[in-house]
């Protein structure tokens, strides 16, 4: 079992969600070390954790941000990475997550979709070379990980309802830059689905021009999941940041 690094799942009503339960398998099969953190689930995400002899650690009506930190102040681990609940790791990607690069304080893996419509093909090409490779902003799409003890040093992981994984990344900016694993995810186009792409798209660019104009993080979520209800229809509790999405007019 891998000792220098913890996968932390943050969830909420998973049941449904394929990619989290081939992540939870594979990281079993491999001998990882990981931590599940529960925001409330129903009895069949519970129930099947359970059956999987998953430990889960639980914090009923959290955040998505807030799950991640309680993960990371669990763990003891040198390295973290956090998955996001519908981004599908692979081998590849957990044998890169083994070894980590010293020289880098944190980074990010390379984001795809399970779609090859042109827009999302674009979107991930923006969020890795533009959005990620110049800015320095990733999501929680293309798997963040980070050296304990520095994210640690800066905070920890920000308890936002959304945006909170370009929180995480303004917080760890000033002192280290990230790098961008070659090694990549792929990312479900579910919310693209539901919504349509045209849609989708603009709902994001709406939240990410309401972030950065300090809208209350809290309203901004209730706006982007409402209707939606990919993890059920309780009360909102910022489980999903928006996709891997930058226009490229968005060149600040």
């Amino acid at each position: 079992m891998s000792r220098h690094v913890c996968w932390i799942f943050s969830i909420y009503n998973e049941e449904a969600n394929d990619y989290f339960w081939k992540n939870l398998a594979l990281l079993q099969q491999r001998e990882q070390s990981f931590i599940v953190v529960d925001g409330g689930s129903s009895h069949q995400t519970l129930q099947r954790l359970l059956e999987m002899r998953v430990p889960v650690l639980s914090l009923p009506g959290s955040t998505r941000g807030r799950r991640y930190d309680e993960g990371l102040r669990a763990c003891v681990s040198r390295d973290v990475v956090f998955v996001h609940p519908r981004t599908l790791l692979s081998d590849d990607v957990v044998t890169r997550g083994e070894h980590l690069p010293l020289s880098h304080a944190w980074g990010a893996f390379t984001h795809s979709f399970d779609s090859r419509h042109p827009v999302l093909r674009f979107t991930s090409w923006w969020s890795n070379h533009v959005r990620g490779d110049r800015r320095g902003i990733f999501y929680l799409d293309h798997v963040l990980w980070a050296r304990r003890d520095s994210l640690m040093r800066v905070g920890g992981f920000p308890h936002d309802a959304i945006f909170e994984d370009t929180l995480f990344c303004q917080r760890l900016l000033p002192s280290w830059r990230p790098v961008r694993l070659l090694e990549t995810t792929v990312t479900s186009s579910l919310r693209f689905e539901k919504n349509g792409v045209a849609k989708q798209v603009l709902l994001n660019q709406i939240a990410k021009f309401k972030f950065y104009l300090n809208y209350d993080n809290s309203h901004i979520n209730q706006d982007y999941e409402r209707g939606l209800e990919l993890n059920g229809s309780t009360p909102l509790q910022g489980q999903q940041a928006p996709a891997a999405e930058d226009p490229p007019t968005d060149r600040s």
